[in-house]
């Protein structure tokens, strides 16, 4: 609504915010279990957008209510990426006559103030049940699926297979000399590596297990810059310290989901590194579109894979969810732990609800009926935008494998 005029943004704003507001304080929107983001997820979202959509003119927004500075920060980044997804994929169905007609905004050539200001600026380092038409094609390899959805782009030539490069670097703290070596030792990111070798990628993808010193709270986080993937080496000692001794009550595997947490992680930087390379269009937050793209790749191949991610990606957040959440959890540019769980395990039960049964009676509710549709939103997305990228002979042979075994990870 920013598109249209001042006086359409105000009114939008004001009552959206309101009304969200009002369940915020209340608790009416607390429900993760809901296929709609918690409204104080919204409310907040509503203010990001606005503000950043003119700083100037909606500026007080920043001064007069709760959004934390780290997510001001992000806002006109997120409202780039909007608006670059909405001229990608919604502008070419605009009537530009009628739209002068409507508010001589949307056909203007005037691109709104953020759009200006960052127009030559990178996107800055960042802190990672009927089988459908597409999985039968990547059953059957992405000979089939090109020839399903033929509308792929031609690649240029410096897109090409083989691309993702891994480099380990010494830290210099003492305490992670034994994670260092154990993760070198086990060769998870060669793997991963190799797993991502029919990627037809624009340039080299590389992936650094390094010590993040003051950006260790993030995990990891993709660099649009260097085109690379840090993995940190706190990381790995604090899932070390906290994976579970038995298996837990949930059904949850040591070995199992102690990998799988890293998988997971490895495969959301990943997909922020697709969304950059390939210039994936994204609404959303782009920290939920990349858990997604992670979840599907996970699932597209052998069954143990698909557990593996989805109960360690599962277990890494409903372990972080049970910490205390505060509201301002809500401005953070990632969902909250708990939203991230259950987005991973409706995922994997959209695509197999057989085999995450157990966890979607515990957890996912009335939403359990809703995650083939979540699916299938997601699957679609992936084959308009990633399945292009995919090198199809080389498909086959990573098919044809098993990958990320949990036991190739010995952590004593």
């Amino acid at each position: 609504m920013t598109q249209f005029g001042d006086q359409i943004a105000w009114k939008t704003l004001m009552g959206s915010a309101w009304y969200l507001a009002q369940t915020t304080m209340t608790g009416a929107g607390a429900d993760f279990y809901y296929v709609r983001d918690p409204e104080a997820r919204r409310f907040y979202g509503i203010l990001c957008m606005a503000y950043a959509s003119d700083p100037k003119t909606f500026g007080f927004l920043a001064r007069n209510l709760d959004i934390p500075s780290r997510r001001i920060d992000k806002c006109i980044e997120d409202f780039v990426r909007v608006q670059q997804a909405f001229d990608a994929t919604i502008l070419p169905h605009v009537d530009h006559l009628a739209a002068e007609g409507a508010g001589n905004v949307v056909a203007s050539p005037r691109p709104a103030p953020v759009t200006s200001i960052l127009r030559n600026l990178g996107r800055p380092m960042r802190g990672s049940r009927e089988m459908s038409a597409v999985k039968i094609a990547l059953g059957l390899t992405l000979a089939l699926a090109v020839a399903v959805f033929p509308a792929v782009p031609a690649l240029a030539d410096d897109f090409r297979p083989n691309r993702v490069v891994v480099d380990y670097i010494e830290p210099r703290s003492d305490s992670l000399q034994g994670v260092y070596e154990r993760m070198k030792k086990s060769g998870v990111l060669e793997e991963l590596a190799r797993f991502m070798a029919p990627m037809r990628l624009p340039t080299t993808l590389r992936i650094w297990a390094i010590e993040c010193y003051e950006d260790a709270e993030l995990m990891a986080y993709y660099s649009a810059q260097e085109h690379a993937i840090h993995f940190c080496y706190e990381f790995v000692g604090r899932l070390e310290k906290s994976r579970p001794a038995d298996v837990t009550e949930e059904g949850f595997v040591p070995a199992q989901v102690f990998l799988g947490a890293m998988v997971g992680l490895l495969l959301h930087e990943t997909g922020h590194a697709f969304v950059d390379l390939f210039k994936v269009p994204v609404f959303g937050r782009e920290e939920d579109a990349a858990d997604q793209i992670a979840e599907f790749i996970a699932l597209q191949f052998d069954k143990d894979l698909a557990e593996t991610v989805t109960k360690g990606a599962g277990w890494l957040w409903l372990t972080d969810a049970r910490t205390m959440l505060y509201l301002d959890y809500y401005a953070e540019v990632h969902s909250t732990s708990m939203e991230r769980f259950l987005n991973y395990l409706c995922l994997g039960y959209g695509n197999e609800p057989d085999r995450f049964m157990d966890l979607a009676d515990k957890f996912l509710k009335a939403r359990a009926r809703r995650c083939t549709d979540e699916y299938q939103q997601v699957e679609k997305a992936f084959t308009k935008t990633v399945l292009p990228y995919v090198d199809p002979s080389m498909l086959q042979e990573v098919r044809a494998r098993r990958w990320f075994a949990p036991s190739m990870y010995e952590w004593r």
